[in-house]
C-alpha cells in the first residue's frame, strides 16, 4: 500500500520532526505527495520570517525522496465535472 502525504505531514518532514520522520522511515514503500502539496511547500519557502535559504535546501531534499504526482488538464476537467455534479460550483470562476 502506498501513501499520499498531505501538506501538513510534508511540512513536519521538512522540519525534521522526529516522530514523523521515524514513522516515515518505517514505511515499506515510499509515499508520494500531490503537486498541490509541492506548490504549497514551494510557497512556504518565501513565507515571512522564514529562513529562505534553509527552507529551499530542505524542500529540495524532501522532493528528492517524495515524488509529486502530476495533475494534468484531463484531471482538472474531471475535477470540474465532479464538482458540478455535487453542486459545488454554484458560481462561475
Amino acid at each position: 500500500m502506498s501513501y499520499l502525504l498531505d501538506t501538513s505531514i510534508a511540512i513536519h518532514l521538512r522540519e525534521r520532526q522526529s516522530d514523523i520522520v521515524q514513522k516515515f522511515e518505517s514505511l515499506r514503500e515510499p509515499p508520494s505527495i500531490s503537486v498541490v502539496t509541492q506548490v504549497e511547500l514551494e510557497g512556504g519557502i518565501y513565507a515571512p520570517q522564514a529562513d529562505t535559504e534553509g527552507r529551499r535546501e530542505a524542500v529540495d531534499a524532501l522532493l528528492e525522496i517524495l515524488p509529486a504526482i502530476p495533475f494534468d488538464a484531463l484531471m482538472a476537467s474531471l475535477y470540474g465535472e465532479i464538482q458540478a455534479s455535487i453542486g459545488a460550483n454554484s458560481s462561475t470562476a
